[in-house]
């Protein structure tokens, strides 16, 4: 798990409308990045539901919601229209991004462990 205010790693990943997506294009802003296993699962369905429900208050505190999964970008965009998702999502297919993320927290962690004991 990522915990809040973590910083993500860089990343170049395909969203909507075939376009490459960076850490960068949301440069000063709150991000909402969530991970998930499969389009159209039970749980995912419900997550992207819950997300896509509550996207006026997160807008609001001037957050942006980015989806990343392993699917390919045709199935998440039959996702997203399906359940009339109004949030980016991105194709993560070698899950590079998300390994990526989890490991550079779990490093960040052990140092902030290792910080508050010396």
């Amino acid at each position: 798990m990522v915990n809040i205010g973590y910083v993500a790693p860089d990343f170049k990943l395909v969203g909507s409308g075939v376009k490459k997506h960076t850490i960068k294009e949301f440069a000063g802003k709150l991000l909402v990045l969530y991970f998930y296993q499969k389009d159209n699962t039970p749980g995912c369905t419900l997550e992207a539901n819950g997300f896509n429900k509550n996207i006026s208050t997160i807008n609001k505190l001037g957050a942006e919601i980015v989806g990343i999964g392993k699917d390919s970008l045709e199935v998440h965009n039959k996702f997203g229209s399906k359940c009339k998702l109004k949030f980016l999502l991105l194709s993560d297919p070698d899950s590079g991004m998300m390994k990526n993320a989890t490991h550079t927290e779990r490093n960040s962690q052990e140092w902030s462990r290792r910080e508050r004991h010396t």
